[in-house]
């Protein structure tokens, strides 16, 4: 070969080796980006479920304050737990059941707490009632281990 076609061939391999090795170096930046950023939006959706578990540990507080049925039943569903359940079943399904069980025992102490209401209000027999937040207290505590 003539020495004019060999560094042409040479310069023109180089060039394209360059090319490539740039091209997978690019690739691999970008698929760390990719999960980074994937990191960021799985802490910042822990982060928002988080916040309305906790706000949803307030509820019996509201349920409590209740006089009326009809004021326990603009409180019957925790808002916040429901949105909870939502980011864990889209990014988190691994928790998804204990949160369900977690609403299910909301549900139950509601139901313990309308019970424990008669025609004008709360009955006297408060027992119950302090038995329903009990019950509710060891279940979420089950609900953890």
């Amino acid at each position: 070969m003539k020495p004019d076609l060999e560094s042409a061939i040479i310069a023109a391999t180089a060039a394209l080796l360059g090319v490539v090795i740039s091209q997978i170096f690019s690739f691999l930046h970008k698929a760390s980006e990719r999960r980074h950023e994937q990191r960021i939006l799985l802490r910042q959706k822990f982060e928002e479920m988080t916040f309305h578990f906790l706000k949803s540990l307030h509820w019996p507080i509201e349920l409590e304050k209740c006089t009326t049925l009809l004021e326990a039943q603009d409180v019957a569903v925790s808002q916040d737990a429901q949105a909870a359940i939502v980011l864990c079943q889209l990014y988190f399904p691994e928790i998804v059941e204990v949160l369900e069980r977690y609403i299910l025992v909301q549900q139950a102490y509601y139901d313990a707490v309308v019970e424990s209401f008669g025609e004008a209000g709360l009955t006297s027999d408060r027992v119950a009632f302090s038995a329903s937040s009990e019950s509710l207290n060891a279940e979420m505590f089950a609900a953890k281990n």
